[in-house]
C-alpha cells in the first residue's frame, strides 16, 4: 500500500486554510471619455470558503505477480507480470449535498470515490547464431482496463439513467468524473445522416434541437431517436465504445541483425483499442474554423477545406459538416456524435539504423519516426491536432574508438 497526492486539480491547493480574499472590485460605472471625473473602484473580499481539514491522499494498493524464464541457454528470455491497482479515497463533490445560494457556499470535496486497474505486461526475446549471422528477435506488450468502483451520492432522474450508469460502470478505458458518476464509456448520439434540403428538414418527424428544428439547416448530421420519443435528449444517447483515448493495448517489436562487420537494427511500436473525437472531445478543444466570436478564431485545417458540407455538391463522404462563422450557427453539428469518433489504431516505424564497423570506429546511418500506419488520417494519431508533430530525423555518423 503506498500514498499518492497527486490528486490533478480535484481541489484547489492549500483547500485547509481559511481567510479572506481582497481584490479591486469592479468600477460603479465606466469612465467618462468627455469628462474629467473618472469612475471609482470598490475594494471588495471574498470568503476563502469552508476549510478542508479531513480530506487526503489517496490510498493505492499495488498487487503484482510475475515471472522472468530463460529456456535453451538463455537463447528465449522474457518476462510476464500479472499487476492490480486499487484507488481509495479519490476525491470528490457530494452530489446530494447543496448548501442555499445565499452562504456562497458549496460542498466540500471528501475522499469518497475508488476504481481498480487490471493488466498485464509481457516481453520476450530470442536471440541466436547461424554462422556468420547473430540475431535477436524481440517483442512487448501491455494491456490495461480500468473499472469504477464505489461512488458517491447518485442521483437518477429515471431508469434511462441508472442503466446508463450501470453500463459505464463495466470495465472501461475512460477515467469517470469524481463528482458525478455519469461519463463512464463513450456515451453519444448516433447519426444516422445528413440533411440535404430543407425540405427535408420541415418534413423530418424527430423535434432535433428542441426548437421544433428552428435552427437546423442542410448540411447538419441527423440524430438517431432511440427511444422513439419524437425529440432528441439525453435518453437517447448510446454507448459506441467501451473506451476512449486512452489505449487499451500497448505494444512493439524489433530485430536486431549483425553480419561480420555489418548490423542493423529495427523497432515498431503502435497502440490498439482507442477512439479519439475530432470535434474537441475528451479534453481536446473544438477544431471549428471561423468562429471568432466565441474566442474560436482558428485556422482552416486542409482536410476541413478539401473535404466540408457545401450545398450542390456530392456530398455522401465529406469529413466535416456545413460550416458556419458563429457557434451558434453550427450547434448542431458540435454536439458529441458518433460523426466525430474515429479509430485511432497505429503502427509507427520507429527507428532504423544501419552501421559497418572498421578497426578503428563504426559508420552508422540511422533514422526516427519513418513513418506511421494508422485508419486515422486527419493527423498524427499518437498526438493531439494542437501539438508540435513528431519530427523524422536522419542522421550519419562515426564513433571512434582507441
Amino acid at each position: 500500500m503506498m500514498g499518492d497526492d497527486n490528486l490533478g486539480g480535484l481541489y484547489p491547493d492549500f483547500a485547509y486554510l481559511s481567510g479572506y480574499t481582497y481584490y479591486k472590485g469592479q468600477s460603479l460605472m465606466p469612465d467618462d471619455p468627455f469628462s474629467s471625473v473618472k469612475s471609482k473602484k470598490v475594494i471588495g473580499s471574498a470568503p476563502k470558503g469552508i476549510p478542508v481539514t479531513t480530506i487526503s491522499w489517496m490510498k493505492i494498493k499495488l498487487m503484482n505477480v510475475g515471472i522472468d524464464f530463460g529456456f535453451f541457454d538463455n537463447r528465449l528470455t522474457g518476462e510476464f507480470d500479472l499487476f492490480k491497482r486499487m484507488r481509495d479515497g479519490i476525491p470528490g463533490t457530494p452530489s446530494d449535498i447543496m448548501f442555499p445560494l445565499e452562504t456562497g457556499l458549496s460542498a466540500l470535496p471528501e475522499n469518497m470515490n475508488s476504481d481498480m486497474t487490471v493488466g498485464f505486461d509481457a516481453f520476450v526475446k530470442w536471440n541466436d547464431k547461424v554462422g556468420d549471422l547473430k540475431y535477436s528477435v524481440g517483442a512487448n506488450i501491455t494491456f490495461a482496463r480500468q473499472k469504477n468502483g464505489k461512488r458517491h451520492g447518485e442521483i437518477f432522474g429515471n431508469a434511462w439513467d441508472k442503466y446508463r450508469w450501470a453500463q459505464s460502470n463495466r470495465w472501461s478505458n475512460v477515467v469517470l468524473n469524481t463528482d458525478q458518476g455519469n461519463a463512464g464509456g463513450v456515451w453519444m448520439w448516433e447519426v444516422i445522416g445528413r440533411f440535404e434540403t430543407q425540405e427535408q428538414i420541415d418534413s423530418y418527424p424527430v423535434d432535433q434541437d428542441g426548437q421544433n428544428n428552428a435552427t437546423v439547416r442542410p448540411g447538419d448530421v441527423i440524430l438517431r431517436d432511440v427511444n422513439g420519443d419524437g425529440k432528441i435528449t439525453q435518453e437517447d444517447q448510446v454507448m459506441l465504445s467501451s473506451y476512449g483515448e486512452v489505449p487499451r493495448i500497448q505494444y512493439g517489436f524489433g530485430v536486431s541483425l549483425m553480419y561480420k562487420r555489418i548490423d542493423l537494427s529495427v523497432f515498431f511500436n503502435g497502440s490498439a483499442k482507442r477512439r479519439i473525437m475530432l470535434e474537441g472531445r475528451e479534453g481536446q478543444p473544438g477544431i471549428d474554423p471561423f468562429c471568432a466570436n466565441d474566442g474560436n478564431d482558428r485556422n482552416l485545417m486542409k482536410w476541413i477545406a478539401d473535404s466540408h458540407w457545401s450545398e450542390g455538391h456530392h456530398n455522401a463522404n465529406v469529413s466535416y459538416p456545413r460550416l458556419g462563422v458563429l457557434d451558434t450557427q453550427i450547434a448542431n453539428n458540435q454536439q458529441p456524435s458518433s460523426f466525430w469518433m474515429r479509430k485511432a489504431d497505429f503502427l509507427r516505424f520507429k527507428t532504423l539504423e544501419i552501421g559497418y564497423t572498421l578497426p578503428y570506429c563504426r559508420i552508422y546511418f540511422s533514422g526516427d519516426n519513418l513513418a506511421v500506419w494508422s485508419p486515422f488520417d486527419f493527423w498524427d494519431p499518437e498526438l493531439q491536432y494542437y501539438t508540435y508533430p513528431l519530427q523524422r530525423t536522419f542522421n550519419i555518423g562515426v564513433q571512434f574508438k582507441f
